[in-house]
């Protein structure tokens, strides 16, 4: 054998150049950082159902409901640290039949700096009819209720809400 052809050999199986570790533990990095995705924090959902049965009243109803909302929002905040916003929503029940009453949203911080339930909830105007407490008793409405003011007061807040359509 030539030497010619043994160095053509010596060079082909000879290793090639290494990249060098620490250019490759950064590339790697880089890399790991630039797919991950940042943790965020989700609000703690939480349901909770109030019977309407033997309330005197929708307001008493209401009472009841806004404040087991603070109480609750409360006691989560304080026992558990990490959570940093909650998402409340109440719902009556009247026969099997669920109303939302209200739903609340509110971070840690917000909390803390004004713990007042109607800053940050939202109420729904038509559960007092949908629970049945806003009829006479035979079913029929009464005359304070057929007034124009009324009506116009109604189709006024359908109109203000996200979701009306004329179509």
């Amino acid at each position: 054998m030539s030497v010619f052809r043994q160095f053509r050999l010596s060079r082909a199986i000879a290793p090639a150049k290494t990249i060098p570790v620490k250019i490759i533990l950064v590339a790697t990095m880089c890399v790991s950082c630039w797919y991950s995705t940042p943790a965020r924090a989700q609000p703690k959902s939480l349901n909770l159902v109030l019977s309407s049965e033997g309330m005197p009243s929708f307001a008493r109803l209401m009472q009841q409901a806004e404040s087991q909302t603070s109480e609750l929002i409360q006691q989560e905040f304080d026992r558990k640290p990490r959570v940093t916003a909650i998402s409340v929503t109440v719902v009556g029940d009247r026969n099997g039949q669920q109303v939302p009453l209200l739903h609340t949203q509110v971070s840690r911080v917000d909390w803390r700096s004004q713990p007042v339930l109607s800053h940050w909830t939202r109420y729904f105007s038509n559960s007092a009819l949908l629970l049945g407490f806003s009829s006479s008793p035979n079913g029929t409405a009464t005359d304070s209720q057929r007034t124009p003011a009324n009506v116009n007061t109604a189709r006024r807040l359908k109109e203000d809400d996200p979701a009306y359509r004329d179509d």
